[in-house]
């Protein structure tokens, strides 16, 4: 397979199946998260549930993330990966049941948020582990690459987003992580 040297990882299969569940993994968060934000608001009309819904899903990776990444380094990555998105698809399916059954309330929301956060406070550490040398060996770009894939991929899929293709995928992930880290730098001032 003759690949560019920025693709050069999905020369393997296990990155390729790695590269593929971890995409779809996060374009369902995503989508879920979106989801939530619009339902919690739709059920109760409110800025302050919605802020709570927000609170509660970033709580959990602020607090335990520093410490997630030193005890996730001394256990089994595969078995982390595994029973995080087990957890993470708990969590989607009782979610999907309290609505399908018209139970859904804005505690259940704020605790499966809750839940969210700390799968994400364990998983991200893994994940930044998993594709560290990849990104050492190619500068940083392997990062781009992979969100202008995924900006690209999600261009596809969501109406009145449009990514006309690869590079433009990638110039949209770096005017995004641009975006993201002058907001973040203006929010920490």
């Amino acid at each position: 397979m003759n690949l560019p040297h920025g693709l050069r990882a999905f020369r393997h299969r296990g990155f390729r199946i790695f590269f593929l569940g971890q995409g779809v993994s996060q374009f369902g968060t995503w989508l879920q998260l979106i989801a939530t934000s619009w339902l919690i608001y739709r059920l109760t009309g409110s800025a302050f549930w919605l802020g709570l819904a927000t609170f509660a899903l970033q709580l959990p990776f602020l607090v335990l993330a520093p410490v997630a990444g030193v005890w996730v380094d001394r256990l089994n990555k595969r078995k982390v990966l595994l029973a995080t998105n087990t957890i993470a698809c708990a969590q989607a399916s009782a979610m999907l049941a309290l609505v399908a059954s018209g139970h859904i309330e804005p505690w259940h929301l704020i605790a499966g948020n809750a839940v969210l956060g700390l799968v994400n406070a364990v998983i991200r550490p893994v994940l930044v582990l998993l594709t560290l040398p990849v990104t050492i060996v190619t500068l940083g770009l392997f990062i781009f690459v992979i969100n202008g894939l995924l900006f690209w991929f999600a261009g596809s899929f969501i109406a009145g987003f449009v990514v006309a293709g690869f590079w433009a995928g990638v110039f949209g992930a770096i005017v995004y992580s641009l975006i993201s880290w002058l907001l973040s730098a203006l929010l920490l001032r």
